[in-house]
C-alpha cells in the first residue's frame, strides 16, 4: 500500500521517500482511518500538507469526500498532482489562511501535526473555530515524553 501511494508523488524522489516513510512508520494514518471508518463524510483535513491522508483513506476503502486545506501553496500543488496521478476524484485541495479562512462544512475535521507548530495561546482559539464545522474532530499529537502518538476523536 505505501509504495503504491508513494508512486503518486513521483517524479520527486524526496516526496516519494517521505510518503513511504511516513505511511510505514507513523501509526497516525492507521489510527485516523480506523476512527473515520464508520463515518459517511465529508472530511476536512486542516493542515493537509501534501495530502497523504486522502491517499490513506482511499487505500483503506473509505470513499469519503475530502477537502484538504493548508496555508502552503507549494504543498497544495503537490497534493493536487498526487491525487490526479492516483485517480482520486473526490479530493479537493485549497490554499487557506489557517487562522481565518476555514471553509464551513458539515462532517468531520482532521487536525494532524498542526498544534505543535503554533504557540500555545493559539491552540484554544483554533480548536473553538474548528468546533463550528464538525461532527467529530480527530487530533494527532506526538508526545516526545511518552514516545508514542496520541490519537483522539472528540
Amino acid at each position: 500500500m505505501t509504495a503504491d501511494i508513494a508512486r503518486a508523488y513521483l517524479p520527486s524522489r524526496w516526496h516519494y521517500h517521505y510518503a513511504r516513510h511516513k505511511l510505514a512508520m507513523d501509526p497516525l494514518y492507521r489510527g485516523v482511518c480506523a476512527a473515520l471508518a464508520g463515518v459517511r463524510g465529508p472530511v476536512l483535513d486542516f493542515g493537509c500538507g501534501i495530502g497523504l491522508l486522502a491517499h490513506a483513506l482511499r487505500a483503506r476503502g473509505l470513499q469519503l469526500d475530502y477537502v484538504g486545506i493548508d496555508s502552503d501553496g507549494g504543498k497544495i500543488d503537490i497534493a493536487r498532482r498526487s491525487v490526479e496521478r492516483a485517480g482520486i476524484t473526490n479530493a479537493t485541495f485549497l490554499v487557506c489562511d489557517l487562522a481565518r479562512d476555514i471553509p464551513r462544512r458539515e462532517g468531520d475535521v482532521v487536525l494532524l501535526d498542526v498544534l505543535q507548530y503554533l504557540p500555545p495561546q493559539r491552540h484554544l482559539p483554533l480548536l473553538e473555530l474548528l468546533a463550528g464545522c464538525l461532527a467529530h474532530v480527530c487530533l494527532y499529537r506526538f508526545n516526545r515524553h511518552l514516545r508514542f502518538p496520541l490519537v483522539a476523536v472528540v
